[in-house]
C-alpha cells in the first residue's frame, strides 16, 4: 500500500511539472535521434516513479525529498532534449517548478485550513473528494498562470543569451524554496501552516512576475536598440538614395534629350515604348509638394515597374513639411517596402498593386496606404512573409512611432483581398 502511494506521488509529481513545463515552453525542437532520446529519457523517469519506492525511501520525509530530487533531474533531462539550449531547459524548468509549487500550496492552503474539522475527510488529498478538489484547483491555477504570465512569456521568447542574466535570480529562487519548505516541514501549529501555505503562494507569484519583468525588460532594450540601429540606417539609405536619384534623374533627363535629338536626325530606330516609360520614370514623374517624397515615391515607383507591381499615388504633400526628411523617408519607405516584399510572394496574376493617397482634412494630415492582400492577419498586423521570423513587426512598429511622435495614430487592417495602413496626423 505505502509502494503504490509513493509511486501514486512521484507519477502525479512527474506529470504536473510536465504539464507546467508546456504552459511555458515553445514547441518541442527535433533533435538528432530525437524519438530515442525521448524513449530513453522516459523510461528513466519512470523507472525512478516505479522503483524508489520498492526501496522504502518514501517513506521519511527526507527520502521524500530524495526521491523528488532524483525525478526532478531525470525530469530535467528529459525535458531538456525539447528545448534549444541547456539555459533554455533551465528556464522553463525553474517556471515550472514556480507554478507547481502554487498550486500544490493553493491546495495546501485549504487542506489545513480544514484540518481537525468534518470537512477535512472531504478535502484529504487521499479520497475521491480530494482528488477532485486537488486537480480542480492545479487546472484553475495553471489555466490563470497561462493566461496572465505563460503565453505572454512565450510571445516574448527567451534566448539562451538573455536566460544567463537569470542565474543569480534562479540561484536565489532555488535557495528561498529550500527554506520555506524545510520550514513547514518543521511546523506543528495549524495557523503557522496555513501561513506558511500563504506566504509560498505569494512568493511564487512575485518571482514569476519577476521573471516575466526581466523578460520584458531585455525584450524592449532589444527592441529600441533594433530601432535605433534601423534609424541610423534609415538616415544613411536616405542621404544615398538623395544622392543617387540626382544623378539618375539628370542622366534621364540628358538621355530622354539625346534621343529625341537622334530621332530628328534618323541617327537610329525609333525606340520602344518600354524603354521610353523606363526612362520616364526617373525623370521627376512626381510632384507631391514635398520634395523628400518626391524622391521616395521615384525610387518605389522604379521597384515597382521592375517587380511588375501597379503603384498608383495621388499626393498633395505640401502640407507634410512639418516632418523632419529622415520621419518621411521612415514612414513612407516602411509603409511603401512592406506592402512591395508581399506582392513580390504572388502570382502575377494582374492582382499585384499598390495605392497610396495623401491628403489634408480641415487640421488633419490622411495617409491612406492599400496593397492587395490574401494572408492571414492577426495581433493586428498582417502575418510575415520573412524567413527570419523575429524581424517580423519592425515595419508597423517603425510606422507607429513616427506616426504618434507627431501626435497621430496609425492603424492597419486586413481583409476582403485589400491590407490598408491608415494614418492620421493632426497639422500643427
Amino acid at each position: 500500500m505505502h509502494y503504490l502511494s509513493g509511486m501514486s506521488m512521484l507519477l502525479r509529481f512527474a506529470i504536473e511539472i510536465v504539464i507546467a513545463f508546456f504552459n511555458f515552453a515553445e514547441k518541442p525542437r527535433k533533435k538528432s535521434y530525437f524519438a530515442l532520446r525521448i524513449c530513453v529519457c522516459s523510461a528513466c523517469v519512470l523507472a525512478a516513479i516505479f522503483c524508489l519506492p520498492v526501496s522504502g525511501i518514501t517513506k521519511t520525509v527526507v527520502g521524500q525529498t530524495v526521491a523528488l530530487t532524483v525525478t526532478l533531474c531525470l525530469l530535467f533531462i528529459l525535458l531538456w532534449q525539447i528545448s534549444d539550449t541547456v539555459l533554455d531547459a533551465v528556464f522553463w524548468f525553474v517556471m515550472a517548478l514556480i507554478t507547481r509549487n502554487i498550486a500544490a500550496n493553493t491546495f495546501q492552503i485549504l487542506e489545513r485550513a480544514v484540518a481537525g474539522t468534518n470537512a477535512a475527510e472531504i478535502i484529504n488529498d487521499g479520497t475521491v473528494g480530494g482528488m477532485i478538489i486537488h486537480y480542480a484547483i492545479f487546472f484553475t491555477v495553471y489555466f490563470l498562470e497561462w493566461f496572465f504570465v505563460g503565453k505572454r512569456v512565450r510571445k516574448l521568447g527567451a534566448k539562451a543569451k538573455d536566460i544567463r542574466r537569470f542565474l543569480p535570480v534562479f540561484i536565489s529562487t532555488a535557495v528561498t524554496m529550500l527554506l520555506l519548505t524545510e520550514i513547514d516541514v518543521n511546523l506543528a501549529d495549524r495557523l503557522a501552516r496555513v501561513t506558511s501555505a500563504v506566504l509560498q503562494v505569494l512568493y511564487g507569484i512575485v518571482m514569476l512576475y519577476l521573471y516575466y519583468s526581466i523578460l520584458r525588460e531585455i525584450k524592449f532594450r532589444e527592441e529600441a536598440a533594433a530601432m535605433a540601429m534601423a534609424a541610423a540606417m534609415e538616415s544613411k539609405q536616405f542621404e544615398l538614395l538623395k544622392e543617387s536619384m540626382s544623378t539618375i534623374s539628370v542622366k534621364s533627363h540628358d538621355l530622354k534629350y539625346q534621343i529625341a535629338r537622334m530621332k530628328e536626325t534618323g541617327d537610329i530606330p525609333i525606340v520602344d515604348s518600354e524603354t521610353q516609360a523606363a526612362l520616364t520614370v526617373f525623370d521627376g514623374t512626381f510632384n507631391t509638394g514635398n520634395a523628400t517624397l518626391d524622391i521616395i515615391l521615384t525610387d518605389r515607383c522604379s521597384r515597382c515597374v521592375a517587380r511588375n507591381i501597379e503603384f498608383t499615388c495621388i499626393a498633395d504633400a505640401e502640407k507634410l513639411a512639418f516632418m523632419s526628411p529622415e520621419d518621411v523617408y521612415s514612414l513612407f519607405c516602411n509603409a511603401i517596402d512592406n506592402a512591395i516584399e508581399y506582392e513580390e510572394t504572388l502570382a502575377d496574376n494582374g492582382n499585384r498593386y499598390i495605392h497610396l493617397s495623401i491628403k489634408h482634412e480641415e487640421s488633419f494630415l490622411c495617409i491612406h496606404l492599400e496593397n492587395y492582400y490574401e494572408g492571414e492577419f492577426r495581433g493586428g498586423q498582417p502575418e510575415t512573409t520573412k524567413v527570419d521570423k523575429n524581424l517580423h513587426g519592425y515595419g508597423t512598429k517603425s510606422i507607429k512611432r513616427v506616426v504618434e511622435r507627431y501626435g497621430g495614430t496609425a492603424t492597419f487592417n486586413g481583409g476582403n483581398g485589400a491590407f490598408e495602413l491608415n494614418a492620421l496626423i493632426p497639422l500643427t
